[in-house]
Parts: structure tokens; sequence; C-alpha cells
């Protein structure tokens, strides 16, 4: 690894490397003409600001003097942000910053950190972590954020703070150390300092906008963002304590009886594609798995607490022509690079699945090239289904069965007690050497069922809570997700569902397929299952060229999220990365080294940290309440937790009256309050995650 991957990840790195100074140099030159514009040069500033930061919004504007390390190319600003003077951007490490923030004068938002202990300090090691900080924030005067800290929307930090945790949305807080004063309640809607109340009215005449009719109605404030109520009485000193440390944290729901995968959030990783490894296995090791470290703090804030890692052992091509079972491919690395990964993801409590490519393997695997070279006196003659006196597409002068007719994946003889006893130890050595949690096995329909057995069996007496997950395209998923062999399989019927209802306006089609699978009566299918759900991966098109409406993306995740089920991300897709089956499989496999954030991602994590949270979207049942077809509204109970889903593809907001059950319910994407009284009122291409609190 180099000091700029380290540095990039969050890892201890020396900053004083000759290529790391001479980038910062460059950009601190553009810092310097910032700096040097006159008062009246504000377009100049404008365009100066928009080329240092590494994003810059419509509306921002920044008072010079500007502080920045990197020149501000480290620095995501949103929309509307303004900064006071000598705002100060120690940004080594990436500063997220939302819509409409205020900076107050002589802020500092600090990413760079040095070890405690002297000696490495001394010899001028250093680390960085990620600032991120929401929509309508206010940071008052000289206040200072410390590294890895996350401060909520809404939110407002008092001046001289020093903020050392992350910061809830909705509150006040001040202090050294910064802690939560109080929430932000329906007093400071109508207060503005003390006793003096916002004059509505007056406001809008200094805008400019007052009409001498339905004055008095402008008294009250318009529109605006509701603030879930809170008890002033819910803020003592025991709560706020909890409130900060629990801030940005996601409280898995527990339950007895339910193992760990089902409240789970997957995310899908295809390291020789996002690792950026050549197609060909060249043989040059070059540890790019490292590359997924880069990952690691955008996974926590995406509310992820399990990675499914596809094929990364040696191989001919792209991972299932497998070569060797025992070793990491060498265009990603070694085994102690995947080590550190692994180690690097348990640490934030997240759980490392790999692919069980065990139908086929490669023709460079070393059982079927000692067939190649000794043909009918060799010792693996038996591993594969072969006939000496055919031939094949390589004309080897032999005959052998490939997965699907495809002769560069040669099918294994799953029933050679041989073979099972060499991929069951090579599983074992998997969990002794990494310590994995799981496995999603390839072309699982296809696989021989005792086998699975025996690999349900075996893995469960190694570790326990190991999850297995196979493969499904099609078929009753029963025939492999059962007590003996599978924990669960891919929901491929409503992955189609999803995108062809969406595109086609006609939401009939994934609730049949809903109710189909998890609906209440004793015939439905899966009822007591948890299948994974997913809207694309690395064998179909990306859900972002698929939808033909891309407002319609944080619907499609909705449902993913919303229905029964474990939900699946695939890297990139969060942030709405596409590509097209009909391009090759490669383009569905780009690499990208260091993730994105964006609104899409911003709806996704707070689906995740939804599921991940609530007993009802975890392993409630499955009731729809309204359907049409670009509406609908069903419900997940479990026990006394309920949550209603609701979705509207059209482009106006659309009323659905129905019985509620219920008064009104909290959106768990954007934790605003719906009330139920003249019906639920669901806007444009949106879904709602209501959960029903009284």
């Amino acid at each position: 690894m180099t000091n700029q991957e380290a540095m990039e990840a969050g890892l201890i790195y020396d900053p004083s490397e000759a290529d790391i100074m001479d980038t910062q140099l460059m950009a601190m030159e553009k810092l310097y003409d910032f700096n040097q514009t006159r008062p009246g040069e504000l377009s100049k500033r404008n365009v100066l600001l928009h080329d240092m930061l590494a994003e810059c919004g419509d509306g921002c504007y920044v008072e010079p003097p500007l502080y920045a390390n990197w020149g501000g190319s480290h620095v995501h600003f949103g929309e509307k942000v303004y900064a006071n003077f000598g705002l100060t951007l120690v940004d080594d490490a990436r500063i997220y910053v939302g819509d409409r923030v205020l900076f107050g004068p002589h802020v500092t938002l600090a990413t760079a950190s040095h070890p405690i202990w002297p000696t490495p300090r001394d010899e001028g090691w250093q680390f960085n972590k990620e600032i991120h900080i929401g929509n309508n924030v206010w940071i008052g005067a000289g206040a200072v954020v410390c590294p890895g800290v996350c401060i909520g929307d809404n939110t407002v930090i008092g001046a001289g703070s020093i903020v050392t945790k992350d910061i809830p949305a909705n509150v006040v807080a001040v202090g050294n150390p910064c802690r939560v004063l109080r929430p932000i309640s329906e007093h400071d809607r109508e207060y503005f300092y003390k006793d003096e109340k916002i004059d509505w009215q007056l406001i809008k005449a200094l805008q400019g906008t007052a009409e001498e009719e339905g004055a008095e109605e402008a008294e009250e404030e318009p529109e605006a963002t509701d603030i879930p109520a809170m008890a002033e009485s819910e803020y003592d000193e025991e709560n706020v304590a909890k409130e900060v440390s629990d801030a940005g944290c996601v409280k898995d729901v527990v339950c007895d009886g339910h193992p760990w995968w089902e409240s789970a959030v997957f995310y899908q990783m295809y390291p020789l594609g996002m690792c950026g490894a050549p197609f060909e296995n060249d043989g040059k090791q070059e540890s790019r798995i490292l590359k997924v470290l880069n990952y690691v703090e955008h996974l926590k804030k995406m509310k992820v607490n399990a990675v499914y890692f596809s094929p990364l052992f040696e191989s001919d091509t792209h991972g299932y022509n497998t070569r060797d079972y025992r070793k990491i491919d060498t265009r990603l690395g070694t085994n102690e690079d995947f080590i550190q990964v692994v180690d690097a993801l348990h640490k934030e409590g997240i759980r490392v699945i790999l692919d069980g490519v065990f139908n086929h393997v490669g023709r460079g695997f070393f059982g079927f090239v000692d067939v190649l070279k000794h043909r009918e006196n060799s010792s693996y003659r038996d591993w594969f289904h072969i006939d000496f006196n055919g031939n094949n597409g390589y004309q080897d002068g032999l005959w052998y069965e490939g997965w699907e007719g495809n002769y560069d994946l040669v099918k294994l003889n799953l029933q050679n007690p041989a073979v099972c006893d060499y991929l069951m130890e090579s599983v074992k050595y998997w969990i002794d050497t990494f310590g994995i949690d799981g496995l999603r096995l390839d072309v699982a329909y296809m696989v021989d069922r005792e086998f699975l057995k025996r690999l349900r069996r075996e893995t469960s007496a190694w570790k326990e809570d190991f999850f297995l997950a196979g493969e499904m395209i099609g078929g009753d998923y029963r025939e492999i997700m059962n007590d003996a062999m599978c924990h669960s399989v891919t929901n491929y019927e409503c992955r189609k569902g999803i995108f062809s209802a969406i595109n086609s306006n006609n939401l009939f089609e994934i609730v049949h397929s809903l109710l189909r699978q998890f609906g209440t009566d004793a015939w439905c299918l899966y009822r007591d299952y948890h299948l994974i759900s997913f809207v694309d991966n690395h064998d179909v098109s990306r859900i972002a060229t698929v939808l033909e409406d891309k407002r319609n993306l944080p619907i499609a995740y909705g449902f993913v999220f919303g229905q029964p089920g474990i939900p699946m991300v695939y890297y990139g897709s969060e942030w709405g990365v596409e590509g097209d089956k009909a391009n090759g499989d490669p383009s569905l496999r780009i690499p990208i080294d260091h993730p994105q954030w964006n609104e899409l991602t911003d709806v996704i994590a707070a689906m995740a940290k939804a599921h991940r949270e609530s007993p009802a979207l975890s392993y409630g049942d499955f009731k729809s309440l309204f359907l049409e077809n670009r509406h609908c509204l069903f419900q997940r109970q479990f026990e006394n937790d309920r949550v209603l889903v609701a979705v509207n593809l059209e482009d106006g907001d659309y009323t659905i009256h129905t019985d509620f059950g219920a008064g009104r319910g909290r959106d768990l994407i954007t934790d605003q309050w719906y009330d139920f009284g003249g019906g639920l009122c669901v806007p444009g291409h949106s879904v709602l995650f209501l959960h029903i609190e009284d």
C-alpha cells in the first residue's frame, strides 16, 4: 500500500512524502489566488471556489480568508453554503457539507489527527477521518469540529463549541466537549430571540412578496420542514449523554430466535472489477484488494453490516473459473492483504460473505491441468465428467461437461467424495484463515443436493450462525432453501417485478409477487423465510439503466428495503452508476476506487437504518392495504411494531384513503410526521416508510 492509499483509507501514513506534498502544493496555489481577490470581485471568487472544491453546489459563498490544508480539494459543499471570515478546513480527509449550511467566523473543521503514543507522532505520522455535516446546520463562531464527526440535519452548534463526537439531528448542542442542550422545538418556530416572536408578515414584506389580500394569513410561517416534537424532559443528563454517544449509530434489532442475517443489510462488491484488475490473469501480483479499505467509512455511513464479495480466489479470468481455492487472486494481492480487509470490516461490525463457486472450476485448476497432461492416468480423472473418446471446443482430444455448455467452466463431480472433501477443507480454511461469516453459493440450483446438506452441517459445526445463501434464478426456492440446505436464496422474481412494475406503471405486478411469496394466507410460499432482495448485481443491468424514469430510483430501493427479506445493494448503484448487460459483463463490473455520495445514497442509508432498527421491517409479515396502478400502500408488522410503506409513481402528490389503523406516522426516511386525518398525501415519485408510534 502506498502512502497516498493509506491516507485515503484513513490509515496512518507519512504526509511528508514528496508526491503528496507536491499535490498539496498545487491545491494551495489555487487557494492563494482565492484569498487575493478584492472585495468586489464576486464573480471571480465564485469561479475560483468552484475550481478549488471537490464539489460546490449552486449559491455557495465563502468570505476570504479561507484556510484549507488541501486548498479545499477534498471538500464537498451542497447548495447555498455560507461561510463567514476565517473558515479553516483541515481537509486531509474528505469533508461533506450539506445544503444551506451556515458557518460563523473562524470555524474549524479538522479531519487530521496523530497517534497518542509519542514515538510515531514525533516521527510525523498522521491519520485522517472524514467529517459529515447535514442539511440546514448552523455552526457558531469559533467552533471546532474534530475528526470523524457527523452532525445531523437542522442542528445548531453553539459558538466556541468543541465537537468531539457525533451530534444528532434537530438539536441545539453547545460546550467543550459539545453536548446536546435541548431539542429544536415548536418554540423555536415561534421565537427568534428570547421572548421576541418571528414576524412572518414582516419577513414577507421585506422580501417584497407581501400581497394586499391574504396578508393576515402571513402572520404564521409558510410551509416549513416538519421537525418531530421532542419532550424537553427527555433531555436530562443521562439522556443527553446517551443521545451524543448514539448519534449516527444503528440500534440493531435483537430478537430471540432470529439470526443476525434476518435484520442485516448487505453490500455486494465484485473485487476483480471494482479494484481494476485486468480481465486476463497476467500473473502479476498487485494488492488491489486493499482498495476495499477506501469503502469502510462509506459502508458505516450507509448502515451496511455485511459485505458479500464476488469471487476473489485465483482464477483464469472473471473469478468463476477458479484455479486455486486456497489463494487470493494474484491480481488482487495476497491472503495477508485480504486478512487486513476482513479485520478492518470486522472491527466496524461488518460481516464478510464469500462467493462459493463449487459447481465448476477453470481450465487452469490444478486437477484439470493434470487431466489434460496425464489423461486416463490422472489421479483427478474422476473429479470431472470426462469422456476420453470425445472432444471439446478447445480441441483437447477429450470431452468434458462444462457449465451450460461453456468449456471454460469445467463442471466438478460433486458425487465424488474426494472432490467434496477438498471443497469442505477449503471452506474450513477460509473460516480459520480469514474468519468469514458466510457463503453465497454460485448456481446453487445446479449444485448436488447432498453436497449442500453436508456443507450446511459442517459449516454450522465450524462456526455458529454461519450463513448460507444460494443463487436461484427461478423455480421453487424451497428446493434448496430449507432447514437442511441454504438459509436464504436470491429473490430474482421480485427483482424483475420491481423494475417491470415501475416502468409499466403497474404496481399490481410487484404486489402480486409479494403476496404470492409472503402474504398472510397459509398457501403463500415463503412466509417463514428471508430471501435476498435486490434490484441489480454483477450479472444483470444496473437499476439506474433499467429504470426509464430515474426519479423512481428511491421507489425501487423502497421495495428492496420495504418488502420482506434481506436487502442487498450492489457497489456504485447507491449513487446511480449505470451499466447495460448488452455491453457485456465487464460493463457491470467497472473499477471504482473511491465511493461517492448523493441524494440517492442518503435515501438508501436512511432505509438501511430503518431496516436494521425496525422489527417490522426485519421480521414482519406482509399485508396489502391499498393498490392501484401507480399507488400502493402495504403494511409490515411484527408483534406491536408497524410500518406502512407508501408508493406514488405519479408526478404530483396523491392522497391515499383507507383504514390506516392509526392517526399518524413518522417517515423513517425523512423523519417527518404524516397525519392520516384527511388521508395520506404521498409526494410524487416517492416512497414513505411510516412508523406507527401512537
